[in-house]
């Protein structure tokens, strides 16, 4: 008789590449429909004894591929998304310093320091100077941010969406939008 792990394995190994295509169809590209397929195996796993042996394994088996497959592409969605609100903040920055070009990473003071894609500060010892100062003044006006704005600034900096940090600190998305602009003044003020 066989083991409730041989008979999944046996059952997984039967459908695996038409559990494939399926996440591939959604996903597009074979790293992530790989991913997707690897998730499902362990999802399924946790859940193999809620199966029902009188219906098809292939049929229980595509339902879970096919969620995998969509939280795949809803988590890619959510991660450019919030890529997308972090970057618009620091472009509004990068305005007021045309020679700035800053970059989503994860921390914030770390993004001004990523800044030096077209300028090479080593040739120029003034531009050196300034920019070590200029960090220390954004390094020194982000700690001295108020509570209640770097409370919302610092996690949305690091990556999470208004609907996280709103779920996460009891505040509207219009109260973080509001406490991320003013952060955003404040940084501002030191650039200029």
């Amino acid at each position: 008789m066989k083991t409730k792990q041989e008979q999944f394995d046996k059952l997984f190994a039967e459908s695996k590449s038409k559990l494939y295509s399926i996440a591939f169809s959604y996903l597009n590209q074979r790293e992530r429909a790989e991913e997707a397929l690897q998730n499902s195996y362990i999802k399924a796993w946790r859940k193999f004894d809620s199966y029902d042996p009188e219906k098809k394994f292939i049929n229980w088996m595509t339902t879970i591929v096919r969620n995998t497959s969509l939280d795949a592409i809803r988590d890619s969605k959510k991660v450019k998304h919030r890529d997308d609100e972090t970057q618009s903040i620091f472009q509004s920055l990068a305005e007021l310093k045309p020679s700035y070009k800053f970059n989503p990473v994860p921390n914030y003071v770390s993004r001004a320091e990523a800044c030096y894609e077209d300028r090479n500060p080593a040739s120029n010892p003034q531009l050196v100077l300034e920019e070590k100062e200029l960090l220390e003044s954004i390094r020194e006006a982000s700690e001295n941010l108020p509570e209640n704005i770097k409370a919302v600034m610092v996690p949305f900096i690091e990556g999470y969406t208004l609907k996280e940090i709103s779920s996460s600190s009891k505040l509207t998305q219009k109260v973080i939008k509001q406490r991320i602009l003013e952060g955003q003044k404040i940084l501002r003020n030191v650039i200029e």
